[in-house]
């Protein structure tokens, strides 16, 4: 995206930063405000309203420093670079989770059907559970978002390098059709459905790149807060529903897409607004650097859950969780560098 308020800072978009680093706090304050049993309107419109936009932003801003593959082998070394960076690390914390329900949760399964249940919740990774034919699958949790995010992104650099623009333009739209279709007919494994729907917002994502902000920054800022706010109103106040990925939520689509779009590009607006008191917002910033790390930290949180759960006291429970997260987080950070700072040592020592 060409405008001065990209501050780049070794080699990262700052903004972009922020923007995540806003938005990962956010998820933690949706997870929280979804309380079973209880439909507390205006809890139930800000978990809307974050929700609306909030996953979609991680795959908008993904491609924003994306570079497309010119070549077959290009392609090939990108997607094992996201391999190694997106599906490693998904493997490392289903098995984490996986021995955490065996020792802490599993009552009176057998090995073989908890191997096998284990088995299909991989394989489908699936952020909530979903029924296929007569079986149950179980949610796999946050991470389907990594699975997702690599298939998505690999996918689209793929169509990107075989079609022409006209062609993949089409293709796209006609792929995200498929994928919203195919959630009444047959969920799919790795949430392949969820990956195609999605792929119009890796578009707008790369196309974000062209955009410059600086002459209309305010009013990009104000006309996309209303569009997300009026078509998420229509959806909310007449359906009594929002977009949730997760759950292949599309109320009213594609109008539901229309608000992430307007929700996500308001963000991105906001972030570049915001960077002009950066001192204020370095904290957001470096959350945002280290977003993978946060994940870690929301997704492992649940470990504590008996300490931050209150659906009795929403607002408590909202700033209880943050603070855990954060705590998890930072010790993940000092965790990682550690290891990093040691594993270097080591190698100086080597002859």
């Amino acid at each position: 995206m060409n405008n001065n308020q990209s501050v780049k800072q070794n080699n990262r978009v700052e903004w972009i930063d922020l923007a995540k680093g806003l938005t990962m706090l956010l998820v933690v304050v949706g997870h929280c405000l979804y309380i079973p049993g209880q439909t507390i309107p205006l809890l139930r419109l800000v978990r809307g309203l974050i929700f609306s936009f909030h996953m979609l932003l991680f795959f908008v801003l993904s491609m924003v420093t994306y570079k497309l593959s010119d070549t077959n082998d290009m392609l090939v070394r990108k997607a094992e670079k996201a391999f190694r960076h997106l599906i490693i690390p998904t493997c490392v914390l289903f098995s984490l989770q996986t021995v955490l329900y065996f020792l802490l949760e599993r009552k009176d399964e057998s090995i073989s059907f908890f191997l096998a249940k284990t088995v299909n919740t991989f394989i489908y990774s699936s952020g909530v559970e979903i029924r296929v034919g007569s079986e149950v699958i179980p949610e796999i949790g946050m991470i389907w978002f990594f699975v997702a995010l690599f298939l998505s992104r690999t996918l689209y650099d793929y169509l990107h390098l075989k079609l022409s623009k006209k062609r993949f333009i089409i293709a796209i739209c006609l792929l995200s059709v498929v994928g919203v279709v195919m959630r009444r007919i047959q969920y799919l494994p790795f949430s392949f459905d969820i990956v195609l729907a999605i792929m119009p917002f890796l578009y707008f994502g790369e196309y974000l790149k062209k955009v410059d902000l600086r002459k209309k920054l305010l009013i990009y800022s104000v006309v996309s807060l209303i569009i997300w706010l009026i078509t998420f109103g229509v959806q909310f106040f007449i359906n009594g529903i929002y977009l949730e990925l997760a759950q292949r939520s599309y109320p009213l689509y594609p109008l539901c897409f229309l608000t992430a779009a307007a929700g996500v590009f308001f963000v991105i607006c906001l972030s570049n607004i915001l960077m002009k008191i950066r001192k204020v917002m370095i904290p957001f910033i470096f959350i945002g650097r280290n977003s993978m790390y946060f994940f870690w930290a929301h997704i492992m949180d649940y470990v504590l859950q008996p300490v931050w759960e209150d659906n009795s006291q929403p607002v408590k429970m909202v700033l209880l969780r943050l603070l855990i997260d954060i705590i998890l987080f930072i010790a993940i950070v000092f965790s990682v560098k550690l290891i990093k700072h040691l594993t270097s040592k080591i190698k100086e020592l080597k002859p």
